[in-house]
């Protein structure tokens, strides 16, 4: 004879079974929890399905396009000075990383066509443009003054002409994609001693888009 199942036992078996629910419930939500995410303040917020994160503030974080991978390339652009490290490949070029003044205004770093050849060629195979400003070094002659010329492939493409002391920086900005060299030529100073007056502030090379900031372009197609 079978027996019976009391009342007590029944209510049991049946917190037994709700009590099992439970812990698989459990186990499946900790399986597909999200993992926390720092927020820029440092702290940790929950990432809730189908949610961004928010800030402490309650405020939406965008998502960084860096994370995804779908940054575009352009946004990190190389870039060289005309320094030691350049490729000079005719002439003589001295680079001084110190900040030199041009009419009042400072710039870090300066270039300048040094010795009896009056010219320096770079190659400047893979590189797509160059900016810098052209001037006399406040600290030159007061009566002195210059001018040069810029080529690119063996073409003049830029000039200044009678710059003089005191006057603001002439800005270069000039094309050089698929182009190879590229020349300063220091075509008459005055007087003649003040070789070091002329300067070339922040001469840089980039390729991307890099916006020099600079109004004159003058392209090496033209």
């Amino acid at each position: 004879m079978k027996r019976k199942i009391t009342w007590w036992e029944g209510v049991g078996l049946i917190a037994a079974l709700i009590a099992s629910v439970g812990t698989l419930v459990g186990a499946k939500a900790y399986r597909d929890r999200k993992p926390p995410v720092e927020t820029g303040s440092g702290s940790l917020v929950e990432v809730k399905e189908g949610k961004p994160p928010l800030s402490e503030s309650g405020e939406v974080q965008p998502p960084d396009p860096a994370d995804s991978g779908d940054a575009p390339a352009a946004a990190l652009p190389a870039q060289q000075l005309l320094d030691s490290s350049s490729k000079i490949v005719a002439g003589s070029w001295h680079y001084d990383p110190d900040t030199v003044s041009i009419a009042g205004k400072l710039y870090d770093g300066r270039g300048r066509v040094v010795g009896a050849a009056d010219f320096a060629t770079f190659d400047v195979r893979g590189w797509e443009r160059f900016t810098a400003v052209v001037g006399v070094d406040d600290n030159a002659p007061s009566d002195f003054s210059f001018d040069m010329a810029i080529e690119v492939d063996g073409r003049p493409v830029w000039r200044v002409v009678d710059q003089k002391k005191g006057v603001p920086g002439a800005n270069v900005d000039i094309l050089l994609k698929a182009r190879e060299s590229l020349t300063f030529r220091i075509q008459q100073v005055r007087p003649a001693y003040g070789r070091s007056g002329p300067v070339i502030g922040k001469p840089r090379l980039t390729k991307g888009s890099v916006g020099s900031g600079l109004p004159d372009v003058h392209s090496a197609a033209e």
